[in-house]
């Protein structure tokens, strides 16, 4: 498995690196390559790559089944298309630092110069994007974050202009010419699909609340049934690639637009069932976005992005004996294998206090092979010798999913790796629970780089 999840994200780096290859083939004089101009040109290519690879991983995780953590790689996709730009960019500026003129133009947009107008819109757009995404943690209002991908859209759109004016040289070749019509294909593919998701409905597919249930002061069951009608039913289709069932043990990307006015963005929840049509999900009130889910009343709108996540393919691969450990609301994905195969599957189970006990709250009994540890009433945390009695009881596990807060993934993990267990494991982390603290930094960082480099051009070139 975990070969497989390389294989599948070398490809997207292939899928990334292959304009700057062709460029590479195609100058073959190594001294030509290394010069600083066409040291800019290549940056150019490998910037131009990893933003269409970047586009590509967003739009639908299924694409690489395995690529679960679909929001870390675009980021990690997107943040190296803007390094590449700036290196980009710096070169030429490097090149001409004689030449006042083209020095300002390489840095400021200038209409009257159409190949360095479109280039520094990208650039500078693509960055917006950047910075913004990393003020994206509880600082910015979902809406903001929103117009400004949008904004990245526009960049790629900039970025298509670029190259229609400064690679007549490098499409004189059918065979290039062709390979970057197919980039620029697929990136203005998925940037349409984009806006139109972002245009016509909020984000993704529109539901209706179908019910919805309190369970207790921290507890609340949600279902949801999909909207019929052709356009509704034809947006599912085709933001799931034609698969129209989102499946128990897929995370899926909730918004309310009406009742939460507040609301900073998307929110994952795992579906714990599903039909053709509907889906359940238990949500925890935690944040400031899933209190205000308690708003939420019988016939309310929400849309609805996913599924995402590769659980459900696991559990199927694997169905024999499923071992959970579990903490907190972080059950739910078992909640999902339980539902699934009742007989098939054992759970470690970690919450405070009987209130926050998720299983009581449902009505669903422990079974003698489960453990259920209440760190209130055994007032202690677990430790590595209660992870090692357990999985001796339930004896060999032929899936181990680790779910919970991410300190208690990465305990469990290395309890695991100590003890030596060489059967599949899955994890699963979404990038929105990132502390408000690294992205201010993070956020910090670029700007005194951007301010830095923009200091030493204007100190040091006059």
């Amino acid at each position: 498995m975990k070969r497989r999840y390389l294989i599948e994200v070398g490809a997207c780096f292939i899928f990334a690196l292959v304009p700057a290859i062709a460029w590479f083939v195609y100058k073959q004089n190594l001294f030509v390559i290394f010069s600083v101009y066409e040291l800019g040109r290549l940056f150019g290519f490998l910037a131009f790559g990893f933003f269409v690879a970047g586009l590509l991983i967003s739009f639908k995780g299924s694409i690489f089944r395995l690529i679960d953590k679909l929001y870390v790689w675009h980021q990690i996709f997107m943040l190296l298309s803007g390094l590449f730009a700036f290196l980009h960019m710096s070169a030429f500026l490097y090149f001409y630092i004689d030449n006042p003129l083209f020095r300002k133009i390489i840095l400021v947009p200038d209409i009257n110069f159409p190949l360095y107008f479109w280039g520094v819109l990208a650039g500078w757009g693509l960055w917006l994007v950047i910075i913004v995404t990393y003020l994206f943690v509880y600082v910015l209002p979902y809406r903001w974050w929103r117009f400004f991908h949008m904004i990245g859209g526009l960049a790629f759109l900039s970025v298509v202009f670029h190259l229609l004016e400064g690679t007549a040289e490098f499409t004189k070749v059918t065979a290039l010419k062709w390979l970057v019509s197919f980039y620029v294909f697929v990136g203005l593919l998925v940037v349409l699909v984009r806006m139109i998701n972002r245009f016509v409905t909020p984000i993704g597919v529109r539901y209706r609340v179908s019910q919805v249930k309190k369970l207790s002061e921290n507890y609340l069951r949600i279902v949801l049934k999909q909207e019929k009608g052709f356009f509704n039913n034809f947006l599912g289709f085709l933001f799931t690639f034609g698969r129209s069932v989102i499946r128990p043990g897929d995370f899926v990307f909730l918004y309310v637009p009406s009742k939460i006015r507040k609301w900073y963005g998307e929110h994952p929840f795992t579906v714990i069932k599903s039909t053709e049509d509907s889906l359940e999900l238990v949500v925890k009130k935690q944040g400031a976005g899933t209190k205000r889910l308690y708003k939420l009343n019988k016939g309310d709108v929400v849309y609805v992005n996913g599924g995402f996540g590769t659980l459900y393919d696991m559990m199927n691969r694997y169905p024999s004996n499923i071992v959970f450990i579990s903490a907190g609301v972080g059950v739910t994905p078992f909640l999902a294998a339980f539902y699934l195969f009742p007989k098939n599957v054992k759970l470690f189970y970690v919450f405070r206090e009987q209130k926050d006990n998720l299983l009581n709250l449902l009505g669903i009994k422990a079974k003698s092979n489960w453990r259920l540890f209440s760190t209130q009433e055994e007032r202690r945390r677990i430790n590595k010798e209660d992870m090692l009695e357990f999985l001796k009881m339930v004896g060999t596990p032929s899936l181990i999913v680790v779910t919970g807060p991410l300190g208690f993934v990465k305990f469990v993990k290395k309890v695991l790796k100590e003890a030596r267990f060489k059967v599949p494991l899955y994890s699963e982390n979404v990038v929105f629970n990132r502390p408000l603290l690294v992205g201010v930094i993070l956020t910090s960082l670029l700007l005194l780089v951007l301010i830095l480099y923009y200091w030493f051009v204007f100190k040091m070139l006059g």
